[in-house]
């Protein structure tokens, strides 16, 4: 359970540096459209930072839910996908890998 709770509150503090960053952000861009500048980069720069934060706080509350419903128990861990090889095989760890002959 602490390796869950240490992943949430590094989740919390993520989102809440993304919340800060957007808002320096956000300021940059409205000084630069009250001085004329052209802003359309840092307003793309804007909007790819939101998203993120957005898809920051579906992980956080994801990751809340399962801790809550026990899915994130100390038996299971974290789930990881295996990485698959163009040829479709799915590689072994080194340990499996070695000759116990």
């Amino acid at each position: 359970m602490q390796f869950s709770t240490e992943k949430l509150e590094e989740a919390r503090q993520n989102v809440v540096e993304a919340e800060q960053r957007i808002l320096r952000q956000r300021r940059r861009v409205e000084k630069m459209l009250v001085e004329r500048h052209p802003a359309d980069e840092a307003q793309a720069q804007l909007l790819i930072m939101e998203q993120s934060l957005l898809s920051m706080v579906r992980f956080l509350k994801t990751l809340e839910r399962d801790l809550e419903t026990g899915a994130l128990g100390p038996e299971r861990g974290v789930r990881r996908s295996k990485a698959k090889r163009p040829d479709g095989a799915v590689p072994q760890s080194p340990a499996a890998s070695e000759n116990h002959s």
